[in-house]
């Protein structure tokens, strides 16, 4: 699955490499506007596109195109997901928003299902729930 989101960088991380096979990656957290309150959202940049944050600082607005990975940890049985970088494009340049960018709707997942407008409280019937 591939999804897209805008927002500001507010950090990028050091490359950091694991193993003697050198596997590398780095961190880039993302100030993503959600109604009135601002969401941080942490990316990896994983192996060869771990260099991708190189030509970005922080306070720019980008658009962060990542794949959504999932892994199940057998002894906890807890799964563990991780927001898997692999595009980074520029919308304003340093510092912000620019007139082509400030207008501009935030992007949606490509796959999103849209959101429902049922009444928690009542059945698909419109009847409440006997609990």
């Amino acid at each position: 699955m591939s999804y897209e989101i805008t927002g500001t960088i507010t950090k990028i991380g050091e490359v950091q490499s694991f193993g003697s096979k050198g596997f590398t990656k780095r961190e880039v957290q993302l100030s993503v506007p959600d109604g009135k309150y601002q969401q941080l959202i942490a990316f990896e940049f994983q192996g060869e596109r771990s260099d991708l944050p190189d030509k970005y600082k922080e306070g720019d607005e980008v658009q962060i195109t990542f794949d959504l990975k999932g892994r199940l940890h057998e002894a906890s049985g807890r799964v563990y997901n991780t927001l898997n970088g692999w595009k980074i494009t520029s919308l304003g340049g340093p510092g912000g928003r620019t007139a082509t960018t400030a207008n501009r709707a935030q992007p949606t997942p490509t796959n999103r299902v849209p959101a429902q407008t049922t009444d928690l409280g009542k059945d698909t019937n419109g009847d409440p729930y006997p609990f």
